[in-house]
């Protein structure tokens, strides 16, 4: 190391007896007092990846909280009905299947989560199931049948002949369904089952008996599926 005069500005040079590689870490020039320091050399990478994280944290904090995916369907974590302050949380979701072919979506909210089928049943807070259709069309007087056959399963005569003419209401409400249709069934203490079919809101229907009835259709002793059943219900454990 060796000290020279700078032969432009008099000024006195601290040099180090290196040669010039790209292996040198930085080169550092002291100058008159009062002159500024300068510094030359690789950039903080640390700093570099900090920053670059903090800016993808808006970016992923949204994506986590969007739901779930079921066969390729987003299915939301929370819903929120009118009339009711709090929003539902997802019990569970799952397929309907039908010979191996998937036919919708479903996902159970609740107020609070739940294990029991029976205590869901017995419940008297608001609920709403979701279904995301996926199969190509569903003629009216199919899915009218379906829901048939699902009160059916799950009541006596006696309990159907009471229930007959809000299950005929109730099957009015459903035209044919395609692939992407989202139809809720909500239900709100004091107000009823409103069927809702991409937003559009049809009902209510009256009585508590009625959506408990309804409810059986996935939740029952004799379900649509008993898979589906054990989704919906799986969230709650």
């Amino acid at each position: 190391m060796h000290c020279r005069r700078n032969m432009e500005t008099g000024s006195r040079v601290l040099s180090h007896n290196m040669p010039h590689s790209h292996g040198v870490d930085k080169l550092m020039t002291i100058s008159d007092p009062g002159r500024r320091v300068r510094r030359m050399g690789p950039r903080p990478r640390g700093l570099w990846f900090a920053v670059m994280a903090l800016l993808c944290v808006p970016v992923l904090a949204p994506v986590a909280a969007q739901g779930k995916e079921v066969e390729g369907v987003r299915v939301e974590e929370e819903a929120r009905l009118d009339g009711v302050t709090e929003p539902l949380v997802l019990n569970g979701a799952g397929v309907r299947s039908k010979f191996f072919v998937s036919v919708y979506v479903a996902g159970l909210y609740l107020s609070e989560k739940s294990s029991s089928a029976e205590a869901i049943l017995d419940s008297p807070g608001p609920k709403r199931v979701r279904m995301h259709f996926v199969y190509d069309e569903i003629s009216a007087e199919k899915i009218r049948a379906a829901w048939s056959d699902g009160y059916a399963a799950n009541h006596s005569a006696e309990e159907l002949a009471a229930l007959k003419d809000r299950i005929d209401q109730f099957n009015g409400y459903f035209p044919a369904v395609k692939a992407g249709d989202v139809v809720d069934v909500d239900y709100v203490p004091g107000a009823g089952t409103t069927v809702r079919i991409n937003g559009d809101a049809r009902g209510p229907i009256a009585g508590e008996d009625f959506h408990r009835a309804t409810m059986r259709i996935w939740l029952g002793e004799s379900p649509a599926s008993s898979g589906l059943k054990k989704a919906l219900i799986a969230g709650g454990g």
